[in-house]
């Protein structure tokens, strides 16, 4: 926030205890009629009623963020890890409420009637959950940006224009839009903006009607969305921001927050350091942060091998939960989630004795067995059935068994041969058994097979060998998910290990973080601080002393406070304008 900005604010607030400090009547007593008279009164009036109640002590900078916040502007609030965005974001919201407020007019499928005209939305249902936790508000809708202007299937026929064939397809658009909007709002919070792309926020923008109040907060030391610029980076350019810069003596006695503190101010981290974050201060050991070391000359293949098995120790003895806990590593293929997934599922297929399921999807073969978490779309889904889809007509995907892994290798020949004997390999085959088939009179068998297996080489490219049914993680009572073509499969990913991208947002209570000097291209603070930050009490790292201290050193956003950074996306923004081209 500038300067002159924060001079205001004082001036206000030193304006309203004088004025009321020349009243007889206790601050208990006083009204919201006496002090509509002074200046910006409703900024006062919460910071009694605040005081009063002692329910939030705020410092000077959560203060100001308030006074905004009540006088309508839009702003932006900066915060890392442990500076108290959450519970100056509660203080805002409570602020609000206090003073005269909106109500939505009408209800939507997500959005009451009645309610207060406040939102806060994110980009993930995860983050958005998060938000709610932490906020612990009822009156306050917390709704993700895709349930908010609910974007809905549409189908569109299309002509081939050189068959004249009509074929439909599908796009997924926002129900609410300029010509159909939604119920007007006032404020409306974006929590984790920095994942908030600006192409996100301008069909947010067409579907809001009347002046809306615009709160963005974000931890301007993370890594920017995968896609398009964050709306967050350029409404730092545009709007008053807030940095909320104290890291609180009760966050520090986190090992976690000590550690993001270092990594935020660029500090590196050397193996001697390591103690300083895995023991307390009486020098005992503090199982909230663990680093362990890959040696130096490790290939990826060997770091994988160790990581797993790491894993695997951590599983058998009850510490790690593929289900809730989070692993973390920057890439997906070679040393990252693929191969890991496959690990960690076999894993859960052993101890819960699973049968997985060989699907067809194209000409690729991907595992999967009932239970499996599982992204589609970015969102969270479990895996709740898995049944031949009679569409199919492709090469017959093997027989489901609890005796391969998931790169379909028999784990146990003998007990898998006599698995297999179950499923009825000699039955004959039953031509009257395929859907919507059957041979005529004028079809001889041989040409009728013939034209199956054409068929086959055809929908192979679109049909997947099996069903899918999805059962959203985060909103169990959302309609299930069946999925069947051969695209929605190759969109389906195991989630057990997912990129540190993909978990901007989102937290967990345990989070297992693997950085590996084959991760080079990846190696920046940003990135580093971003998965460090995911962990809510535990924190393993397991990397080797040279590659941390090489990734906290790189930056991808120059600087280390917010003016630094906001320097920094103007020189950007104003090096990549066009000109416009002169009259002469």
């Amino acid at each position: 926030m500038s300067e002159s900005l924060q001079q205001k604010l004082t001036r206000l607030r030193e304006e309203k205890q004088k004025a009321l400090s020349s009243l007889s009547t206790s601050p208990t007593e006083l009204k919201s009629e006496a002090l509509s008279t002074l200046p910006d009164a409703p900024i006062n009036n919460f910071n009694l009623s605040l005081k009063e109640r002692n329910e939030i002590i705020l410092n000077e900078d959560q203060q100001a963020a308030v006074d905004l916040a009540l006088s309508g502007q839009s702003f932006c609030l900066a915060g890392a890890a442990g500076t108290g965005k959450t519970t100056t974001t509660k203080a805002i919201i409570s602020a609000l409420l206090s003073v005269d407020h909106r109500t939505i007019p009408f209800s939507t499928k997500y959005l009451g009637a009645g309610a207060p005209a406040i939102i806060v939305t994110a980009f993930t249902k995860r983050a958005t959950k998060n938000a709610a936790e932490h906020i612990s508000n009822p009156k306050i809708h917390c709704i993700n940006y895709h349930k908010l202007i609910q974007f809905e299937p549409v189908f569109y026929d299309i002509t081939d224009p050189d068959t004249g064939a009509m074929t439909k397809t599908m796009r997924f658009e926002p129900r609410y839009n300029s010509s159909n909007p939604l119920p007007r709002l006032q404020t409306i919070i974006i929590d984790e903006s920095s994942q908030f792309s600006v192409d996100m926020f301008t069909t947010l923008s067409e579907a809001l009607v009347g002046q809306i109040q615009f709160i963005f907060i974000g931890d301007i030391q993370q890594i920017p969305p995968t896609m398009g610029t964050a709306i967050y980076e350029q409404k730092l350019l545009e709007l008053p921001s807030i940095e909320l810069t104290q890291v609180y003596r009760q966050a520090l006695e986190s090992p976690i927050i000590r550690f993001l503190t270092d990594i935020r101010s660029g500090i590196p981290i050397t193996r001697n350091d390591w103690k300083n974050y895995t023991r307390d201060e009486s020098g005992n050991r503090d199982d909230r942060m663990r680093i362990g070391v890959f040696p130096a000359k490790l290939s990826w293949e060997d770091a994988l091998h160790q990581a797993v098995g790491f894993l695997r120790d951590e599983f058998n003895a009850g510490t790690y939960n593929p289900y809730e806990d989070m692993v973390l590593v920057p890439f997906n293929v070679k040393f990252g989630t693929i191969e890991l997934n496959k690990e960690i599922a076999y894993m859960l297929d052993r101890k819960e004795n699973r049968i997985v399921h060989e699907v067809i999807t194209g000409w690729k073969k991907a595992y999967y067995a009932i239970g499996d978490h599982v992204l589609f779309n970015t969102e969270d889904y479990v895996i709740t059935a898995i049944e031949p889809n009679p569409s199919y007509y492709g090469t017959e995907a093997n027989n489901p068994s609890a005796f391969i892994d998931r790169t379909g290798a028999v784990i146990d020949r003998a007990a898998y041969e006599q698995e297999q004997l179950s499923y009825g390999a000699d039955i004959d085959l039953d031509l009257s058994a395929i859907p919507n088939q059957r041979v005529t009179d004028t079809q001889s068998l041989d040409e009728f097979v013939m034209v199956q297996v054409a068929k086959g080489i055809e929908e192979k490219t679109n049909t997947a060998s099996h069903k899918i049914t999805l059962q959203s993680i985060d909103d169990p009572e959302l309609p299930l998910v069946t999925i069947d073509s051969v695209g929605d499969c190759m969109k389906l990913l195991l989630s057990y290990a997912i990129t540190i991208h993909k978990a901007q947002g989102l937290q967990a209570e345990r989070v297992y973080f693997f950085l590996h000097k084959s991760h080079s291209p990846m190696h920046y603070r940003e990135l580093i601080y971003t998965a460090a930050s995911r962990a809510q009490k535990y924190l393993t790292i397991i990397t080797d002393p040279a590659t941390l201290t090489k990734g906290i050193e790189r930056q991808r956003i120059p600087g280390t406070t917010l003016a630094e950074k906001i320097e920094y996306f103007r020189t950007k923004h104003s090096d990549t304008q066009i000109e416009e081209p002169s009259d002469d």
